[in-house]
């Protein structure tokens, strides 16, 4: 299994509609692109309490690397710029591609 994983760090002042935008919006974008199978929408409980802001990941299931390269190059883009659009420097965010191994 592939996962395509996007962590977000979002500042508490904007915490409420960022969580509706990728709920009403981000998500669905995402998806419409039928590069994935599913998702996740997690919260990171592993942060420290003096942190300011709260980080999250969406976890998409992708079946092959083409389908992640197909993504990253047709469409982050554009979702990125919009996400910076929507909310600025107050949400930050990063990739990373995960291969689930057997040991």
């Amino acid at each position: 299994m592939i996962i395509y994983n996007i962590s977000f760090h979002v500042d508490d002042e904007v915490l409420q509609p960022w969580k509706e935008w990728m709920k009403s919006f981000f998500i669905t974008e995402v998806m419409k692109t039928q590069c994935f199978t599913g998702y996740k929408f997690m919260k990171l409980l592993s942060e420290k309490a003096e942190q300011a802001g709260s980080n999250y990941a969406l976890m998409c299931d992708v079946e092959n690397l083409l389908k992640v390269d197909q993504f990253m190059r047709q469409f982050e883009g554009d979702l990125h710029t919009k996400l910076k659009a929507e909310f600025g420097e107050k949400v930050s965010q990063f990739r990373t591609v995960l291969r689930e191994e057997n040991i």
